[in-house]
């Protein structure tokens, strides 16, 4: 960079900050925690440790089971509109958010809560907005790095209508934006430019989430302690790390996952079978959406068994998996959980 200087008093620069002119960039996949996995015990040991440290965190096996593909879940490709791999969750039956976002934070690398109130609605943008008098792009709550989780917070939100101004309605649709497509627009005041994200989301609200759908939502058991990241906290420094590396070689390995020509058509005619029973009760302009969202537990419920090739039985778990979490988020009741579909 030497005879690049630049003047950081101009306006269009930060005062007293130096400017780094980036010419090529490569991004580099796996890294140090490559190799520090090296040295500790294989994913596929590390991975159901994680499931049964998540159950007697939350309590509730189903519940430990998307969690923990929630936190492996990464958007690494799309198709059309659809994202892949992306595992918006909604956690509801939550009165204290504090367990979850706790567990959440000693597990991910990157984690940005978000309170959804009256005021965080309606005082700034989330999405980022280009100032004009300055010259520089405004950072919005929502500008995170790729892989930050993001916990959105409506424990804090009081009951009844709320009262909202300002930026409401414009942040509300940002959020879903990110959600549905893991798309945020930016706002270059003249245009709006959409920068693609990868941003997996938890909504963590006492009862069905009043702001934003998600296409997953799963309910803690009504009785039993509030969960709690008490098992994780008792863990070896280096036990603790092993289980964050572990999570990370997962986002990782969800691109690698193969599906075999015998077994895409295994599957696809398993669907076509589900889609003819009246009991399934899916509308035709459903099966599209229901099948991607399937196809996304099936190689996440992959990895997580420490399996690089999805199989048919893969297939039969997610699907019984998502069949009693929507059966539940129906009755809107927790009733008795059946045995640990990993084990």
């Amino acid at each position: 960079m030497e005879g690049d200087q630049e003047d950081c008093s101009s306006p269009t620069n930060f005062a007293g900050v130096p400017n780094l002119h980036v010419v090529h960039y490569e991004q580099v996949d796996g890294g140090v925690e490559e190799v520090l996995l090296s040295t500790l015990s294989p994913p596929s040991a590390l991975l159901p440790r994680l499931r049964s440290l998540l159950v007697d965190c939350v309590g509730d096996e189903l519940t430990a089971d998307y969690l923990a593909m929630h936190l492996m879940s990464s958007t690494y490709a799309r198709a059309d509109n659809a994202t892949i791999c992306a595992l918006p969750l909604n956690v509801c039956g939550v009165k204290n958010a504090e367990g979850i976002e706790e567990i959440v934070k000693m597990l991910a690398a990157k984690v940005k809560i978000l309170p959804l109130t009256s005021s965080s609605l309606s005082s700034a943008p989330f999405h980022s907005v280009k100032c004009y008098k300055t010259n520089k792009l405004q950072q919005g709550e929502l500008q995170v790095s790729a892989g930050t989780h993001l916990i959105i917070d409506e424990t804090k939100t009081p009951r009844g209508k709320v009262e909202v101004s300002g930026c409401a309605a414009a942040n509300l649709g940002t959020l879903h934006k990110v959600i549905s497509e893991q798309r945020m627009e930016y706002d270059f005041g003249f245009y709006r430019c959409p920068f693609e994200v990868d941003v997996p989301v938890m909504v963590l609200s006492e009862e069905r989430s009043r702001y934003v759908a998600t296409p997953y939502r799963i309910c803690l058991p009504s009785s039993g302690p509030a969960p709690s990241a008490d098992p994780l906290k008792s863990l070896p420094k280096n036990d603790l790390l092993a289980l964050r590396l572990a999570i990370l070689r997962a986002k990782t390995a969800l691109k690698d996952v193969v599906v075999s020509g015998d077994v895409a058509q295994a599957i696809q005619d398993d669907f076509v079978r589900m889609c003819a029973d009246p009991a399934y009760g899916l509308a035709s302009d459903e099966k599209a959406h229901k099948m991607s969202q399937l196809l996304i537990v099936t190689r996440l419920v992959t990895v997580l068994r420490g399996q690089s090739e999805m199989s048919v039985d893969s297939w039969k778990v997610a699907v019984l998996m998502e069949k009693r979490r929507e059966e539940e988020e129906q009755e809107s009741i927790i009733g008795y959980r059946n045995p640990l579909f990993f084990s």
